[in-house]
């Protein structure tokens, strides 16, 4: 069953604001029940919702819905399927599914970071762990185990964390100084399950698929029960506030979001191709809250259009204010010329990044970062040569 014409058309006013407000080159949107599409339109790039675009995060539940397929215990220790696994028994499966194994944020296969369990710390390695898992049970790996055993049976023919089986991939962006420029996923993509130096692996983020696919994904919660969720928790690869249970996604290039309105017995995804992590403009804009009215029978609050020029203008400003550091004159040489560039190569550790994660998702922080660092050493550099 459509929307109602008047419904429609607000929401698709709604959704055109949001495109500009945005600034992604394109973006998919698709509202689903359980029986139907109820709206679906392509803006900018995308020239129609089954062109494929990565989708980050939102790959979680799909691992989690693996996990379920496959009748993993979910208070088993991991290392009873990952044997040569070394963490504490009290990474369970049950806790790597609520990212309450105590697994750090930064953690990776190669350097596992494990502190107490029970509080919530959002870790991709939770599910990484979960796909090798997966794989284990199954004895299939991660992306032919999900073609044949998720999408396929659900009619999500264009969905895959194979990058090699996509022809129609929207070209991703990225934010550089307020400018969406092309973003090449091959660079980033992983080409196996157990790259251990990895900080985001296939089954924590890489799923790539379609604003099509994505609807049929969410049509099969509406119909066979949506997750089990505490409200202002996480499980499952879902999030909930309320009524709504969703998820964003960021991925080199792309950016994300579905949710399920089990009120209203519909879902919603939204699907663009660029990364807007630091400015988080998609997120700053609610539209999570804006659709939800609008699918309500309510008016959304208006689109602010100015927000991505005003967050991208002051951290264009910081990031040009970095590389200026070097021309300001100091009387404690040594401090301003040796300890101030160590601190800003620090800033990766301090915010629990990686180098490549910070390249990914914020280039031109590292940019700033790794140029005014270098023109600071070498100006103390220059200065011990010349006193000798």
């Amino acid at each position: 069953m459509s929307l109602s014409t008047s419904v429609a058309a607000l929401l698709d006013a709604y959704m055109s604001e949001v495109f500009l407000a945005t600034h992604a080159p394109g973006m998919q949107v698709v509202v689903v029940d359980k029986d139907s599409v109820r709206y679906a339109r392509a803006f900018g790039d995308a020239v129609s919702t089954n062109q494929v675009t990565g989708i980050g995060s939102l790959t979680k539940s799909m691992t989690a819905l693996a996990i379920q397929q496959l009748g993993v215990d979910r208070q088993a220790p991991v290392t009873q399927y990952l044997a040569n696994l070394h963490v504490p028994d009290w990474v369970t499966i049950d806790r790597l599914l609520t990212h309450t194994s105590g697994i750090a944020t930064q953690a990776t296969l190669d350097n596992i970071i494990v502190n107490a369990p029970g509080a919530f710390e959002y870790a991709n390695l939770n599910y990484h762990l979960l796909g090798l898992v997966v794989q284990a049970v199954s004895g299939e790996n991660y992306d032919y185990y999900m073609r044949k055993h998720v999408f396929e049976p659900l009619g999500m023919w264009n969905t895959t964390a194979d990058l090699g089986r996509v022809t129609d991939l929207l070209t991703g962006h990225t934010v550089f100084f307020g400018k969406p420029v092309p973003w090449r996923m091959e660079r980033f993509f992983p080409n196996r399950m157990n790259n251990e130096a990895r900080w985001g692996n296939l089954s924590a983020g890489f799923v790539l698929s379609t604003v099509h696919d994505m609807g049929i994904y969410l049509q099969h919660y509406l119909n066979n029960g949506v997750p089990e969720v505490p409200d202002g928790g996480y499980r499952d690869g879902w999030f909930r506030d309320g009524d709504r249970i969703f998820h964003a996604g960021s991925l080199e290039g792309y950016s994300s979001f579905m949710m399920l309105l089990p009120e209203l017995g519909v879902g919603v995804v939204v699907l663009t191709n660029m990364q807007d992590y630091v400015g988080n403009t998609m997120s700053g804009l609610r539209i999570e809250a804006g659709i939800t009215n609008i699918l309500a029978g309510r008016q959304p609050s208006p689109v602010d259009r100015g927000l991505y020029l005003r967050r991208h203008g002051l951290l264009s400003a910081l990031y040009l204010t970095i590389m200026a550091l070097p021309l300001v004159r100091c009387r404690h040489k040594t401090i301003w010329n040796v300890v101030l560039p160590t601190a800003l190569l620090s800033v990766p550790r301090i915010v629990k990044a990686r180098w490549a994660t910070v390249w990914g998702f914020a280039p031109n922080l590292l940019v700033s970062l790794v140029a005014s660092a270098t023109l600071l050493y070498a100006g103390w550099f220059t200065k011990k040569t010349k006193t000798r």
